[in-house]
């Protein structure tokens, strides 16, 4: 009996160690309206995200604490996928960085900020403003990438626009202009146009939003102007074309040094400080045989707005302080780190280096990469 009573025991340790494994991810809910106070009785959700799907499921959901704290356990892990954990709060929904969980002995502590809700319009400016324009047999596909910041404490819901719906953001696209499609940090869904104008219509939350939206116009004899208002007050305005053989007209912007990504290099022309209402306009006049598209976007959005970010910083800086020759030897370095990342990249998913090197690889360049880009960042602010 004694001998059944502790292998009872036994069983009963082992199914206790069983259930308590697996990672934890637990944080706070605050309102980043009113001095990052925690918000209690607040519905949190646990989403789980494939990072080569896309796809999501919802993994577990609670109620914050008194203290705007909430915890989910037993959490598997999975490198092919990452968790968010998403609040929400005044009808609306707020989400947290991204976790990663490699280890089932990990805890991730994660923060949600909501916020109140108002219709009074914020300031939105613009940070960056990039357009990249690739030709095709017939037209010209066009792709916008901005960084918009909102000054307000408090979530913009918009103004009723005769009921149907409030307006948020506003996006100008060019006259003629077909086949738009919303991408990074926009919806479908929830997108109206009136005339030349695409609105966003969901919430806009304080802080900085990356969107990203396309659409195509077409060639007239090898021929396409871009005429684009600008909406909001924008820092850099920057235009993108891979082909070489497309002749780009501008009195807006003035040409600059070519930009490297994923081993492709595009020509680039600039402006700063536009305010709104400018109008944009660019000639493009194609000749010679078609070169090859730009291959999947969103995989390297990511790397090329930092990689924008980081080189038109320093490129301004040099313009204001240094003789045109003069070339920061980190730019070079910066833009062999990018590749080096997008090579192993690619040699993972083709299955060409095992997952252990892969993850040790990356996480080695990507520190590396941080690292520089801080410096380079640092380097930019002391010199302007």
């Amino acid at each position: 009996m004694r001998h059944v009573v502790k292998l009872f025991a036994a069983l009963f340790l082992l199914v206790g160690s069983f259930s308590a494994s697996g990672a934890v991810i637990q944080g706070t809910v605050q309102n980043g309206s009113r001095k990052m106070q925690p918000i209690p009785k607040c519905t949190v959700r646990l989403l789980w995200f494939s990072r080569h799907t896309f796809q999501q499921k919802l993994i577990d959901s609670t109620v914050t604490s008194r203290s705007g704290r909430f915890r989910f356990s037993h959490i598997k892990p999975d490198s092919h996928a990452v968790y968010v954990a998403t609040a929400e709060y005044l009808g609306l929904p707020y989400f947290s960085d991204i976790a990663h969980i490699l280890r089932p002995d990990t805890t991730v502590t994660l923060t949600v900020t909501a916020y109140d809700t108002t219709s009074e319009p914020p300031i939105i400016s613009v940070q960056m403003h990039h357009v990249f324009a690739d030709r095709d047999t017939s037209d010209m596909h066009f792709r916008e990438v901005l960084v918009i910041t909102s000054n307000s404490q408090k979530t913009y819901i918009g103004q009723s626009a005769g009921g149907h719906y409030r307006k948020t953001l506003a996006f100008s696209i060019p006259s003629g202009a077909y086949a738009f499609q919303a991408e990074m940090g926009l919806d479908m869904n929830h997108m109206a146009q009136e005339g030349n104008t695409v609105y966003d219509v969901q919430p806009l939350a304080p802080g900085t939003k990356r969107v990203s939206y396309s659409y195509r116009l077409p060639l007239d004899n090898g021929t396409v102007t871009y005429a684009r208002t600008i909406d909001y007050s924008t820092n850099v305005f920057s235009f993108f074309v891979s082909d070489p053989s497309v002749k780009v007209e501008s009195s807006e912007l003035a040409e600059t040094e070519p930009l490297a990504i994923r081993g492709r290099e595009y020509q680039r022309w600039e402006a700063d400080n536009l305010s709104p209402g400018t109008v944009v306009t660019v000639t493009l006049r194609t000749g010679g045989s078609l070169v090859g598209k730009s291959g999947p976007w969103l995989a390297a959005l990511g790397i090329l707005v930092l990689a924008v970010v980081v080189v038109g910083a320093l490129a301004r800086a040099r313009r204001r302080t240094a003789p045109a020759t003069e070339t920061d030897p980190r730019l070079k370095q910066h833009e062999s780190l990018m590749h080096e990342i997008a090579a192993l990249d690619d040699a993972y998913e083709e299955g060409k280096i095992p997952e252990d090197e892969y993850k040790t690889k990356r996480k080695a360049l990507k520190e590396q990469l941080v690292k520089l880009t801080n410096d380079l960042m640092s380097s930019s602010r002391g010199q302007s």
